[in-house]
């Protein structure tokens, strides 16, 4: 069987985390007592074990693209002089409600990268797993090039090493430098 899990380091201390189980019921079945001391919620998606290791690299693809979103639309509501932090509160209090929009939203907003609950390093590899799952399947990712090339600015460019994944938010709201 397989159970990657899905939450950040204080999600994890608190014993909250989701988990993605995969695998022969009874075997689930058999462990799901050490499943419920980590997780608040065992998602059982499927009998063949890989299928928990697609969902976790597919939820971490959303997130990525959900990163990349909130960072070119702070961009774009600072530039016109709005505030990041009114504007992602509005985002996670309305139409995207969820943990992703309302976490990664205030980090953002904050610029509070430091200390990271999963590195700007670890996510270009997930990025990159999710590219060669793709692959396997025959799945064109046509946003994959765009995602690595902001990766590779906020690595090369914009970001401190260590930084929070959430920073890629800074390739597009660095201001652009002057002539």
């Amino acid at each position: 069987m397989a159970a990657p899990v899905l939450g950040r380091p204080e999600v994890a201390a608190r014993g909250d985390l989701n988990v993605v189980a995969a695998g022969p019921a009874d075997v689930i079945d058999q462990v799901q007592p050490v499943l419920d001391v980590v997780g608040c919620r065992t998602w059982r998606v499927g009998e063949v074990p890989r299928t928990a290791n697609v969902v976790k690299v597919a939820v971490n693809y959303n997130i990525i693209h959900a990163l990349h979103a909130l960072g070119e639309s702070v961009s774009l509501v600072e530039r016109h002089g709005g505030s990041a932090a009114e504007f992602t509160e509005l985002l996670s209090s309305t139409m995207f409600g969820g943990v992703v929009h309302q976490v990664y939203g205030r980090i953002i907003a904050e610029r509070s990268y430091w200390p990271a609950g999963f590195t700007l390093e670890l996510g270009l590899k997930d990025l990159e797993l999710a590219a060669v799952t793709a692959e396997e399947a025959g799945v064109e990712l046509p946003s994959v090039d765009v995602l690595r090339s902001v990766f590779a600015d906020a690595l090369r460019d914009v970001v401190p090493p260590g930084a929070d994944w959430s920073a890629i938010a800074e390739v597009t709201r660095t201001p652009p430098e002057g002539p």
